[in-house]
């Protein structure tokens, strides 16, 4: 709801020197909290924050003000009498989000200046999203300045009031593992100690760090995501841009690689030193004052240029915050997977879960040229062999390009272009999609020769050698539209699916590019950019999701420099987030998809499953099990492949299609729902679990670093309960039972529970596994994996029982069959 309590707008017929035109109560809200601004005496303040169902105001009164910065040399702020109310408009959003927008006109020395506050909210839950613009009426007429040679820009600040509570906690996410334990010797493949921390496995991962606070002294955080406690509540916030830690240039000599591998990924060059200073660009800060908690943004370095002019033809834009005020008990995990699931996002197809195969592993197993591999006939066949595999979303990765910045067919390799692959994908029912090196680009093309200015260069003025020794072009500027250009044109040709690569910490200081002129600094032109780079790579998503509704775009993390490892990007799409298996990446244990498995295990907390892909090798057969271990792997998180299809034989393509086939009936009914996880990587044993326990569906996954038995319960409503999937169970009053047994080292087991449509169809157990299970209205149709007995209860008021298979009917009126192994039976009734 939007409430304006003004007598002016409501009746029309006061004057505007009247104290209640003058005066506005703007709320929005829903039945769980109101968030109320207060637009008088040509001030703004923030007057309220309540929460509806337990009568609690959260703000204290007379709090900081909303926003401040510094603008032609002056500081000002929302609470000085410089603000005049203008309109206030809606915006119903895709995700059932509602934006409402307020308008401010700027009064005094400040006339001309424009300021809107963006503020949304949901049907439910106490969660508000907020972002500030500015705008001037002519080009420049007011211009940001920095106060003590920093940025000055506060939004949105908040006091908070019976807030002498515990102490805030910091949830960060973009902590880059470089630890190596003592002794570990990364040259030996056969370095599996148990001890090997997997977290710092060339990957990302999750940081948490509480903050004592001391009386008046602020405290910021890089978070993105800060818990702060209150005497009555938690408050949870969060802000959207980039948050990356230990994410350093790599400092190599300039040397060309001759042969296309990973060792060649990472940006070479006489660089600009980063520390993680230079990459905190938004802070989360705290201040405690008494029984007070003043909470609020603040942009740090890039958020603008000393004197840069407020632009008149388009807005100024912060970052987006969020506040969310969780109900008792709720646990902060959850509300992080709602507001990332739903609430960040209105592109709800990038949310979906899909298995896909990328190329990119065939390539790397079958030539020492990977780029070389990839030819129109070695595709085609690998098409086929996807397709057996029963995988939605097929990737042309690094090799179907003409050259790098090139984004056309390679002419030689793919003389028809991407026609006929691209059909082939349409007739199997596959998404096509494509993998680009964003910003990369081959010097000898026209289009770098003819911008120069494009590349991003050194201190020495030469190009850094970025992914794979190829130069970068800086996305801020005139590139932008060359790309945006290149990416519809593919869209057009019938891509719906992008992988983008390579989006680095590059360190663009060329001046007239967007970020800065001969008038600043190197160092200014960097901060700039590298703030930039978010919003940039974010609005390509959105324009090009413009353009064809149906696209959607992952960003690849798996490198340390990379500049998009914050939320973001989450606006429009997704992350890759483990490269190659974990190939040559320091996971030498017995199974190298463990260091996979820890992207999940170890930001599932933070990160949902469904805004995270990764890929294994489908082909990997020894040794014991390796291919139902990285099966399992991605079951439940990653969903991607990538390996040479050719090594697998039509009996393993069989198995992963019967797999991914069980896994995606019963994601469609849990996808979305908090992934349960008990035990770490390597643990005996380590188990994975979503499950919709009301519609009698579940997804779980288990391995053990030893051979150990275990006893799993899951909790269910069991009326809804069809049966259970490739494991042997029993059902109780409140659930399924699973005993599991690991045979082996680093063994893995795996079981989909399924719903029965509210069928009253049940089998209550199995003393051996099932493979397959379907209903219809009066018949159950069976397939056996191996011998077993069934126990089965039909519904209410069946008679005239029927079966395919000699049955006993029980006193209670359940059957028991007898099947065995791949065994079909079909129990019919009226």
């Amino acid at each position: 709801m939007i409430r304006i309590f003004t007598a002016l707008l409501l009746l029309g017929t006061l004057c505007t020197g009247s104290a209640a035109a003058r005066e506005h109560r703007l709320t929005i809200g829903n039945d769980d909290f109101e968030s109320t601004l207060l637009a008088a005496d040509s001030r703004i303040r923030a007057v309220s924050l309540l929460d509806k169902k337990n009568g609690a105001e959260l703000l204290a009164p007379n709090g900081e003000p909303l926003f401040e910065f510094a603008v032609n040399g002056r500081t000002v702020n929302s609470d000085m009498p410089l603000w005049d109310y203008a309109s206030a408009t809606e915006e119903k959003l895709a995700n059932g989000g509602t934006i409402v927008s307020y308008t401010f006109t700027g009064r005094k020395w400040l006339q001309g200046l424009r300021v809107t506050l963006d503020r949304e909210y949901f049907p439910d839950g106490a969660f508000l999203r907020e972002r500030l613009r500015l705008r001037a009426a002519r080009p420049g007429t007011f211009r940001l300045t920095n106060v003590g040679n920093r940025n000055r820009f506060i939004f949105p600040r908040y006091t908070f009031a019976q807030a002498d509570g515990d102490a805030p906690t910091e949830m960060r996410i973009g902590t880059y593992g470089r630890e190596v334990l003592p002794g570990y010797d990364p040259a030996r493949a056969d370095d599996r100690r148990p001890d090997r921390n997997l977290a710092t496995c060339h990957m990302f991962h999750p940081d948490f760090i509480v903050h004592r606070l001391e009386e008046g002294v602020p405290c910021e955080v890089k978070g993105p995501f800060l818990l702060i406690p209150t005497r009555t509540h938690r408050i949870l916030t969060s802000y959207e841009h980039a948050s990356q830690d230990c994410s350093y240039m790599t400092l190599r000599p300039q040397t060309v690689n001759t042969a296309l591998s990973d060792a060649s990924q990472g940006v070479k060059g006489d660089s600009d030193l980063v520390t993680d200073d230079d990459l905190w660009f938004i802070s989360t800060g705290v201040t405690q004052h008494g029984d007070r908690r003043t909470v609020s943004w603040r942009i740090r370095r890039g958020g603008y240029l000393d004197g840069e002019a407020i632009p008149a033809e388009r807005d100024y834009e912060t970052v987006w915050s969020t506040i969310s005020v969780l109900a008792p008990g709720e646990d902060p995990s959850d509300a992080i997977r709602e507001y990332l699931l739903h609430r960040i996002t209105d592109n709800a197809r990038s949310r979906e879960p899909h298995f896909y195969y990328n190329t990119w592993g065939m390539q790397r197993d079958s030539s020492p040229n990977m780029r070389e591999a990839f030819t129109e006939k070695r595709i085609a066949h690998e098409i086929a062999l996807a397709a057996e595999m029963g995988v939605d979303i097929f990737i042309f990765d690094d090799g179907w390009q003409q050259t790098m910045g090139d984004w056309r067919p390679h002419t030689e390799r793919l003389p028809r272009g991407l026609k006929p692959l691209v059909d082939s994908l349409r007739r199997h029912g596959i998404t096509p999609g494509i993998w680009l090196s964003l910003m990369g680009i081959d010097p000898a093309l026209e289009r770098a020769r003819r911008h120069p200015e494009w590349i991003i260069r050194d201190r020495r003025g030469k190009p850094y050698a970025a992914q794979w020794d190829f130069p970068a072009c800086d996305l801020v500027g005139g590139f932008y539209d060359c790309i945006l250009d290149d990416l519809k044109r593919l869209t057009d040709e019938g891509i719906r699916f992008f992988k983008w690569d390579a989006i680095n910490t590059f360190n663009s200081a060329q001046p007239g590019l967007g970020h800065g002129s001969d008038k600043h600094s190197r160092k200014e032109r960097i901060d700039r950019y590298n703030y930039l780079i978010p919003f940039y790579v974010t609005r390509l998503m959105r324009e090009l999701r413009a353009y064809c509704p149906d696209v959607v775009v992952e960003i690849d993390l798996t490198e340390p420099e990379r500049a998009l490892i914050g939320l973001m990007p989450l606006q429009e799409g997704k992350f890759f987030w483990m490269n190659n298996g974990a190939s040559g990446y320091g996971d030498y244990s017995t199974f190298r998809t463990k260091s996979m498995r820890n992207s999940v295990n170890a930001t599932a907390c933070l990160l949902p499953p469904e805004v995270l892909t990764y890929a294994v090798y489908p082909h990997n057969k020894s040794p014991y099990a390796a291919q139902r271990y990285n099966l399992n792997t991605i079951l439940q998180a990653g969903h991607g492949f990538w390996g040479n299809l050719a090594a697998t034989s039509s009996s393993d393509r069989r198995y992963v299609r019967g797999t991914v086939e069980k896994a995606r009936r019963v994601l469609r009914h849990v996808a979305g729902r908090p992934l349960r996880i008990e035990g770490r990587i390597g643990a005996s044993p380590e188990t994975y679990l979503q499950a919709a326990p009301e519609k009698g569906y579940a997804l779980f996954t288990a391995f053990s670093g030893s051979p150990t038995e275990h006893t799993e319960h899951i909790a269910l409503d069991v009326r809804q309960v069809l049966g259970v999937l490739n494991h042997a169970y029993t059902t109780n009053s409140d659930g399924v039972c699973l005993d599991l047994q690991f045979a082996a080292p680093d063994d893995t087991r795996e079981a989909f529970v399924v719903g029965n449509g509210n069928s009253g169809i049940r089998i209550l157990s199995s003393t051996g596994w099932i493979d397959a299970l379907d209903i219809s209205p009066n018949s159950l149709r069976i397939r056996s994996g191996d011998t077993t007995r069934l126990h089965v209860a039909l519904p209410e008021g069946a008679q005239n029982v029927h079966a395919d298979v000699p049955f006993e009917t029980r006193s209670d009126g359940t059957l028991q069959l007898r099947l065995d192994a791949a065994q079909q039976a079909t129990v019919s009734w009226q």
